[in-house]
């Protein structure tokens, strides 16, 4: 479904109430129910023109959703004093280490950092 706007409104493909629903809604306004239309322009407009003070859960979702997957990038450089060591990180992964020994791990890795390996700003 389209709203004036030309927001789309999505809608189950099956559902035992979606026959009666939809039917409802082409009715209105001749139909002889609008219940249901009531309901769903009233969620609607809250939900897409009024801003209430909790209209930001979906933000936060997306935030939370953001923070998720960068938790998987290697962000964070660090270096060891031994430039040859080879070594495995927590979770399995190699780091390339870069010309002056230093390489990248995600924050996960970071917890579980040898001693003598250091974070380098």
């Amino acid at each position: 479904m389209r709203s004036r706007r030309g927001t789309q409104v999505f809608v189950p493909t099956r559902a035992p109430w979606l026959e009666d629903y939809l039917h409802e809604l082409m009715m209105f306004p001749a139909g002889r129910y609008d219940d249901q239309v009531d309901s769903t322009s009233q969620a609607l407009s809250n939900a897409l023109i009024f801003r209430s003070p909790a209209s930001g859960w979906l933000e936060m979702i997306d935030e939370y959703l953001r923070r998720k997957e960068q938790e998987h990038v290697p962000s964070i450089r660090y270096n060891c004093d031994d430039k040859s060591m080879q070594f495995q990180l927590w979770g399995g992964r190699m780091p390339a280490r870069e010309a002056d020994g230093s390489f990248l791990v995600t924050p996960e890795e970071a917890k579980y950092m040898a001693a003598n390996c250091y974070r380098v700003e």
